[in-house]
């Protein structure tokens, strides 16, 4: 008789011999009485990691793909960036794609992929009054505090509260950040990153990234259309949806033109919080403002909504209301935040 040993089958090329024979050849599991039922149990578990890393392969040849295929979109003058939003049955949607170079992949997925990192530099965006999480749950939990640009405070602000889930298999990070229900009505947030390592045609390594988003905005829909066709007439987003009777490009605007400023705002904000990592930490934050900043002045025409001192003297406050919201979660006291100052009008 054939001696099995367990030991060396669960990690050796012979129980995967095994394995395959008994899953193809049922009749052949009589040869191993002892063991008929683990490996069966086994050899499934062996073909669900096979086609598991098959399925990883797949993601793995369709992202180098796109990054081909972004990589061929980058004409000179080009954005840095590729884009595409729609607003289909309610759903308003936008991707951003882009290649962030000198930084390795291993440091960007495990920086992103720790729920507590993206506390650090969320807040950057206008929008984003505060951010909380919490690892001590399954899935973990990332807030973001959501309200006008102007200065606010977390319990003034929206609490926008989504599942984070985040995984590094084979060389492709993939991290999802949901919400079924969110303010005002809306509902079905849909945050997604994928990422890899890749090198640029000049050699430079760096990290391919895919940022989606996606939400249904329900009741609060008809009141931004409003909105988008009265104060914020003027915003446009970065896609072109054709040419003005001069030949000027035409860019969307409404609810699209909104979801393409803010997936941009967002990589800005990822890009600027790597950038700043060697940076001693009691200067970061600050330095962080300062290039997101800039940043987004590259993009005038899309993304100025105030100025810098402006911009500064907000983002610290809500800053410092962020750290005392966390101490009074971990005292389990009420925060005291710091007082308004005057609102944008």
């Amino acid at each position: 008789m054939l001696r099995f040993d367990l030991s060396h089958a669960l990690n050796g090329q012979f129980f995967k011999l095994i394995a395959t024979a008994t899953f193809i050849y049922p009749s052949l599991k009589p040869m191993f009485p002892r063991f008929s039922t683990l490996i069966g149990f086994i050899s499934l578990l062996f073909f669900i990691s096979v086609n598991s890393s098959s399925a990883n392969a797949s993601v793995m040849s369709e992202m180098q793909k796109r990054h081909k295929d972004f990589v061929q979109s980058q004409e000179a003058g080009a954005l840095p960036f590729t884009l595409d939003s729609s607003s289909k049955r309610g759903v308003i949607s936008a991707s951003v794609r882009a290649f962030l170079p000198d930084i390795s992949f291993s440091l960007f997925s495990k920086q992103l992929s720790q729920v507590g990192q993206w506390c650090e530099f969320v807040t950057l965006h206008l929008n984003i009054k505060s951010c909380s999480f919490r690892t001590d749950l399954i899935p973990q939990k990332l807030g973001f505090y959501v309200g006008v640009k102007g200065y606010l405070t977390p319990d003034q602000a929206s609490l926008l509260l989504m599942n984070f889930e985040s995984e590094t298999v084979e060389d492709v990070l993939r991290i999802n950040f949901s919400a079924k229900d969110g303010p005002y009505d809306s509902s079905n947030y849909d945050f997604r990153v994928r990422a890899i390592g890749v090198t640029n045609a000049s050699g430079k390594e760096g990290v391919y990234l895919e940022f989606d988003f996606s939400s249904v905005p329900g009741y609060v829909s008809s009141l931004a259309n409003v909105y988008f066709l009265t104060v914020a007439r003027k915003k446009v987003g970065f896609s072109i949806a054709g040419k003005t009777w001069s030949g000027a490009p035409k860019y969307v605007r409404g609810q699209r033109g909104a979801a393409e400023r803010n997936v941009v705002r967002y990589l800005l904000a990822i890009k600027v919080y790597f950038e700043t990592l060697d940076i001693l930490e009691g200067q970061r934050y600050e330095e962080s403002l300062q290039r997101w900043f800039d940043a987004t002045q590259e993009y005038k025409k899309q993304l100025y909504e105030m100025d810098r001192e402006t911009y500064l003297s907000i983002k610290d406050r809500e800053r410092q209301n962020q750290f005392i919201l966390m101490e009074a979660r971990a005292s389990n006291t009420k925060p005291i935040y710091h007082p308004e100052i005057q609102k944008l009008r």
